[in-house]
């Protein structure tokens, strides 16, 4: 092999190498990317429901993660992993979806807020943490778990 086409081999592998790399670190179901700093209008949005978002970020995770849950049953994953990731996708969502959200100041503006905030976290917790979903007729029918 002459070093022309040594230096095209390498530089080829150095490419894939990158690519695989990077391909791994966003399917990787442990790997938390950064989340962003939001917007000056969505901090005011996070600001109007400050009360409202504090006791969602809690009461999330803890009923999405409990024993017994899809979340849990239909993924590898322990109380622990769950709720870690449920937080961290709710973060995002937060974020993501705070001018969106109705200010909060009865049950039902803030159903609608979690339901909002729920369906976003629930969603990226499925695309996240796909690799380590469980392949079961119990998981695959959904009707099983809506209560």
């Amino acid at each position: 092999m002459n070093s022309r086409a040594l230096v095209s081999f390498l530089a080829s592998l150095a490419v894939l190498m990158a690519c695989k790399s990077k391909t791994s670190a966003e399917s990787d179901p442990t790997h938390f990317d950064t989340i962003a700093a939001p917007s000056p209008a969505a901090s005011q949005a996070i600001e109007r429901n400050a009360a409202f978002l504090r006791q969602f970020r809690v009461a999330l995770p803890e009923s999405t993660c409990s024993g017994g849950q899809w979340f849990r049953e239909c993924f590898h994953t322990d109380q622990t992993g769950c709720e870690a990731r449920v937080k961290h996708e709710l973060e995002k969502c937060i974020i993501q979806e705070a001018e969106k959200l109705p200010t909060v100041k009865d049950a039902t503006t803030g159903t609608e807020a979690g339901k909002k905030l729920g369906s976003c976290a629930g969603t990226a917790y499925e695309i996240t943490m796909g690799s380590l979903k469980i392949d079961s007729p119990e998981c695959r029918d959904l009707s099983r778990w809506v209560r």
